[in-house]
């Protein structure tokens, strides 16, 4: 009898047990999910026939559809399933919403501060090379925070040469010179998931403080680090979910 019930009181445990990792499990990953934000968006401004230029990193590149042309590409030849232009996440957007495409000046591995082994491809070199969008997505900031480059400190003015090898003042130096160089386009800024928290936050602030439209990315699929065509699919939704809304957020 006794024999029986320490068989009881064993199984329970083990119950309980599983029942426990299971809860914590799922505790775990809802506090790592990250999910859809928006701020200074205007929303429903997007109207047939705009032009839209694209400034990113590997993520919007797409071999045969980049200003330059040699400008380096991770898609198609990639492991994630993005195998035709039609299933990145900016091609999809310009389709769906029956835009143009003005400028994709996407270089893989670029980050948007400078680094000196490889000036020409940061984003504050390249954003003359847009032509003449209406509507302008800046997407970047995950190399800047995989290779973990200096963040610095916030500047919104008289940036020298070697601030720009810094994060903040980079950024906000960009931002800054897309709504001189383009005063008429909307700027969308989007910011990937899983980005180190100061990349993260100096985007939102500096976002913030020159009134551009800012998107955090919800969750999407990725593989190797990279958006699957499932995750293209879920990029693209996300944003139309926030431009097709009617409120100004």
């Amino acid at each position: 009898m006794i024999l029986i019930l320490y068989d009881i009181s064993t199984s329970k445990m083990k119950w309980i047990k599983s029942l426990f990792y299971l809860i914590l499990t799922i505790f775990i990953f809802s506090c790592s999910k990250e999910e859809l934000k928006c701020s200074n968006c205007t929303n429903n401004f997007i109207t047939k026939d705009m032009k839209v230029s694209i400034i990113g990193d590997s993520y919007s590149t797409f071999k045969g559809y980049l200003s330059p042309s040699s400008n380096p590409t991770y898609y198609p030849n990639s492991p994630t399933g993005v195998t035709e232009v039609s299933h990145t996440w900016w091609y999809q957007f310009i389709t769906q919403n029956q835009l143009n495409l003005e400028c994709n000046n996407s270089y893989s591995g670029s980050t948007i501060a400078q680094k000196p082994s490889a000036k020409e491809s940061s984003y504050v070199e390249r954003f003359p090379e847009l032509g003449n969008p209406d509507v302008i997505f800046v997407f970047g900031g995950t190399n800047d925070s995989w290779q973990s480059i200096p963040v610095g400190d916030y500047q919104y003015s008289d940036w020298k040469e070697d601030d720009l090898l810094y994060f903040r003042p980079a950024f906000a130096y960009l931002l800054y010179q897309l709504q001189q160089t383009y005063p008429n386009a909307q700027i969308v800024n989007l910011i990937n998931t899983d980005l180190k928290k100061d990349y993260k936050e100096a985007m939102e602030i500096i976002c913030l403080y020159y009134h551009v439209c800012d998107i955090s990315l919800g969750d999407f699929e990725k593989i190797d680090g990279h958006p699957s065509k499932k995750g293209m699919e879920s990029i693209c939704q996300q944003i139309n979910l926030i431009l097709a809304k009617e409120t100004t957020r």
